[in-house]
């Protein structure tokens, strides 16, 4: 006879399996590294819209959402490598790189909710008891991002 401990921790894996997530940090790095990787895009748009890379109002928005320090302290540490992300490629671009070939997709009705799914993903990750990626960790997957043309 299994104990009901065994029995519980045996459920859980098998759940965890089969939403195709074994471990809550490795859920939270694959979603840092798709949310890093839509800076180009949000870059793109932004130099077609010639918007400002920095949005403090947007930013407080993100961290407002999340009240543990840790926790804040990930999400600020992935959007400073967001934008600077974002600056490298815009700056390439205003000195002569070559550009995107493909429209600029809509910052407001496309890339911002796309990035407020994935948030809301990394939250739940967290409150899984994921470890968050350190600010080192989260710049070498930034420094993976390459733009699309």
């Amino acid at each position: 006879m299994v104990p009901p401990a065994s029995q519980k921790a045996a459920v859980l894996a098998l759940a965890l399996l089969a939403t195709g997530c074994a471990s809550p940090d490795r859920e939270l790095r694959t979603l840092t590294g798709k949310r890093l990787a839509l800076a180009p895009e949000v870059a793109w748009a932004k130099f077609q819209s010639n918007l400002p890379i920095h949005d403090p109002a947007r930013e407080a928005s993100i961290l407002a959402a999340v009240s543990d320090p840790e926790s804040r302290r990930f999400f600020a540490a992935q959007i400073a490598a967001s934008r600077r992300i974002q600056a490298r490629l815009i700056e390439s671009w205003k000195t002569g790189a070559p550009c995107p070939i493909k429209p600029a997709r809509s910052l407001s009705a496309e890339l911002r909710p796309a990035i407020d799914a994935i948030d809301n993903q990394q939250r739940t990750a967290l409150s899984r008891g994921a470890r968050p990626p350190s600010p080192e960790e989260i710049e070498t997957l930034a420094k993976r991002v390459r733009p699309e043309n």
